[in-house]
């Protein structure tokens, strides 16, 4: 008898404890990332996800490393660049495979349309971005730790 209450909390709380989706003022998760093509790939990805970049901050960079204490960051993980540049990411891919997709807090959200091409070999990934917008991307391995980022392409 003891767990049919501890059942009902534990349900209530799992129906509570969710995205409200509304944080960041987007009811619409259409592209606001421009509707040029890139030389990759689509403009943008449809999404309006950062990565928490906004927040965060973003550096004017064009080449990414793996840092941090493990290794398990990027650095600079969120980077402003202009239309027509690119980006270089640096280490090991088979340990931390790129993915242009972005993190929602509960799953890791590739994105097909990313000019950020999936990659799982190499050192080294240069991505040309030839419109503007924003470009979230993660580690297929980590991102759901914090291996996350973003470009802004203006």
């Amino acid at each position: 008898m003891r767990t049919l209450p501890f059942f009902l909390i534990l349900s209530a709380c799992a129906i509570g404890c969710g995205d409200d989706g509304g944080d960041d003022g987007d009811t619409d998760a259409s592209s606001t990332q421009g509707s040029s093509s890139s030389s990759s790939g689509a403009g943008g990805g449809g999404t309006t996800n950062d990565n928490d970049c906004s927040a965060d901050g973003y550096v004017a960079a064009t080449s990414i490393s793996f840092g941090g204490e493990l290794g398990t960051a990027y650095d600079p993980r969120c980077v402003s660049i202009g239309v027509g540049d690119s980006v270089t990411w640096s280490g090991d891919f088979a340990i931390h495979p790129l993915r242009g997709g972005y993190y929602d807090g509960s799953m890791l959200v590739p994105d097909s349309s990313s000019p950020i091409e999936p990659t799982n070999t190499g050192m080294e990934l240069t991505t040309t971005f030839s419109a503007a917008g924003i470009y979230p991307f993660y580690c297929d391995f980590h991102g759901a730790f914090g291996m996350t980022g973003s470009v802004k392409v203006e």
